[in-house]
């Protein structure tokens, strides 16, 4: 009778014992499947939504063009610009305009502005962009709405019984047509508004980006999500990262 051979055995058995069944493989990957779940929800926020953030922009601009055309009458988008306020470069807001009435004291007061909705404000660590941020090209130059001045005489109050606000240094008027009235960029065929990651330090007066990248003449540039609207149509669409 042939001896068994003892040092085959003993291989054998090693080999066996060093396997996973797939019962076990099936464990460990339910495992960390839940750990992955656990840890993406603390992770994301952390990563401020450019694009989610232009595009609830550009769905708040497209209702406020609609009710101006459905009402026939003008509808304001206020920006905050670079003030001292917490709101700074990262707010908007609906205003309506309301028409002139007559004082008690018989002197007509002119019509004016006055808000519609709250101020919606961007992620904490996102803000609007400017003209110089976008990726130029030699002699090239492109303005956003923060680019532009508040009009002249263009008066903005809270609401009915409230005090009147700080007036936003930036805004966009769309006409009863749906078209865009103010501010006038006749030398292009639309205007655009860009959202960055970084913030706006009131203190210096400084903006600062957390994300940059090289422009085509060298300049270090903001990451920036850009929202276009056309002049004469009113017609909103978010544009690609540049």
């Amino acid at each position: 009778m042939r001896a068994r051979n003892p040092v085959l055995r003993i291989s054998r058995q090693c080999i066996g014992r060093s396997a996973f069944s797939l019962l076990e493989l099936l464990a460990v990957i339910a495992v960390i499947s839940m750990l992955l779940a656990l840890a993406v929800p603390n992770i994301v926020p952390l990563a401020p939504s450019r694009r989610a953030s232009a595009h609830e922009l550009t769905s708040f601009l497209i209702r406020a063009r609609a009710e101006a055309v459905a009402m026939g009458e003008e509808r304001a988008v206020g920006f905050t610009g670079e003030t001292s306020t917490r709101l700074a470069c990262r707010a908007y807001a609906l205003f309506r305009l309301q028409g002139a009435e007559e004082s008690d004291d018989g002197i007509e007061k002119p019509a004016e502005f006055r808000r519609s909705s709250t101020w919606r404000r961007l992620p904490e660590g996102t803000i609007f962009a400017k003209g110089r941020d976008h990726d130029l090209s030699p002699g090239e130059e492109i303005k956003t709405v923060h680019d532009f001045p508040w009009p002249d005489g263009f008066s903005v109050a809270a609401g009915d019984g409230e005090e009147r606000e700080t007036i936003p240094t930036h805004c966009l008027i769309f006409g009863a047509d749906g078209g865009v009235k103010t501010p006038a960029f006749a030398d292009a065929d639309a205007l655009l508004m860009g959202i960055a990651e970084g913030y706006y330090d009131s203190r210096t007066g400084e903006r600062f980006f957390t994300g940059n990248r090289t422009g085509v003449d060298g300049r270090q540039l903001p990451v920036v999500t850009w929202v276009e609207v056309f002049w004469k149509t009113g017609f909103i669409r978010v544009l690609n990262e540049g």
